[in-house]
């Protein structure tokens, strides 16, 4: 703590986070994958204004993720995690918030093209899922737990297995919608919660 504490820029911290090369190429896929949702600077994400690109710069800050992108393997697990998440099994209030940020990490995480491309397509129709089903158990706790940007992260999961689908209505829909279009690039709404709806409608149907 007290070497961390001494650590004066971004550039320092970021360079003290990074994992040995001898450990990146002898680590298993899960426990890379377990060592990647705790790092420390995920939550960076939470600052942002353009959340996808933002996203990937903190990414692209962190060897970690370098190393899980080349794993084929890193996607289904990350896939089978997602599964395993239950919204409405919270922790003390104390802790909810971070539970609720770490939901919608792992859904920024997957919807990145990198991960989408590991998957097959039945395994993309099993994300937009379970995606689908963690949407709806958030909406219920929206108020007082996930908020909208619960709701968001989960709808992006959708528009971007949609469009990697290339499923009809929906990549129609974007050449007419603006805000379908910059949502599913940036995953931000600019004030438009009836796009979560548009996403919602779209991912119902190929579901």
């Amino acid at each position: 703590m007290a070497a961390w504490a001494s650590l004066t820029t971004t550039a320092d911290m970021l360079q003290a986070l990074q994992m040995p090369s001898s450990t990146l190429q002898s680590i298993s896929t899960p426990g890379l994958l377990a060592t990647c949702l705790d790092y420390p600077l995920l939550s960076d994400i939470l600052l942002s204004t353009r959340l996808q690109r933002d996203t990937r710069t903190v990414l692209g800050n962190f060897n970690g993720y370098a190393e899980l992108r080349q794993r084929p393997e890193a996607a289904p697990l990350l896939l089978r995690h997602y599964q395993l998440m239950t919204p409405a099994c919270l922790p003390d209030p104390a802790q909810q918030g971070a539970y609720s940020f770490g939901f919608s990490y792992v859904e920024l995480l997957l919807a990145q093209n990198e991960y989408l491309a590991q998957l097959t397509a039945a395994q993309r129709r099993s994300l937009l899922r379970e995606a689908l089903a963690k949407y709806a158990a958030k909406k219920l706790l929206v108020d007082d737990v996930y908020g909208y940007f619960g709701l968001k992260t989960a709808a992006f999961v959708m528009a971007r297995v949609m469009q990697v689908e290339q499923f009809g209505p929906f990549i129609s829909a974007m050449s007419t919608d603006s805000n379908l279009q910059y949502f599913t690039t940036e995953a931000e709404l600019q004030g438009q919660l009836r796009t979560l709806d548009t996403v919602l409608a779209y991912a119902q149907q190929l579901n």
